[in-house]
C-alpha cells in the first residue's frame, strides 16, 4: 500500500500546443496553474460520453 497522497500523483505538463513537456506532481500543476491534460467521462442515461483536453 502506498502512501503518497494524489496531491503527490505525477500528471503530464503540457506546452500551450498540447505536446508534453515534463511531468509534475498535481500539487505543483494546481500551485503553478500549470496547463496538464484531462478527460472528463460522463454516463448518461446508460451512454458513455468521453472527452479528452487540455485544462488551466
Amino acid at each position: 500500500m502506498s502512501d503518497l497522497s494524489p496531491a503527490d500523483e505525477l500528471v503530464d505538463h503540457l506546452a500551450d500546443d498540447g505536446t508534453v513537456i515534463g511531468s509534475v506532481t498535481r500539487r505543483t500543476m494546481r500551485g503553478g496553474n500549470l496547463l496538464h491534460g484531462a478527460v472528463l467521462i460522463a454516463v448518461v442515461r446508460g451512454w458513455i460520453a468521453e472527452r479528452g483536453r487540455m485544462a488551466r
